[in-house]
């Protein structure tokens, strides 16, 4: 990995919400979603229950359109609790902190991704 993108994590990391797998488990509730935002063909190899996926690369431009997430108005959207993996937790950082640039209110990086899932 190059060093500014390691660097581009490290920042994201210090801004946005983290929350562990064990803390995820806690998290119930209606607006409260689990969204996987790996690649379509790493989502298909294996994923948390329950999960949704919308790729880190076309977040900003698809999370509204998600089945999931399009009957929300855009108040509720940006209001509900967001819950972004991927398989080490970088990409879940960078996708937290883009969205919060969005207006996301609730949204929160699992720390560490899929390989610290316990």
């Amino acid at each position: 990995m190059l060093p500014s993108c390691k660097k581009l994590i490290a920042e994201a990391r210090q801004t946005v919400q983290e929350i562990t797998w064990k803390e995820l488990a806690k998290e119930t509730g209606k607006n409260c979603f689990t969204v996987d935002v790996r690649e379509p063909e790493e989502f298909a190899s294996g994923t948390v229950a329950g999960a949704i996926n919308v790729p880190r690369g076309l977040l900003e431009f698809s999370i509204q359109s998600h089945p999931q997430l399009e009957h929300f108005d855009i108040d509720e959207l940006l209001n509900a609790r967001l819950f972004l993996f991927c398989g080490t937790g970088g990409r879940s950082a960078l996708a937290a902190l883009a969205l919060e640039k969005l207006g996301f209110t609730h949204v929160f990086s699992v720390r560490g991704g899929l390989n610290l899932r316990g």
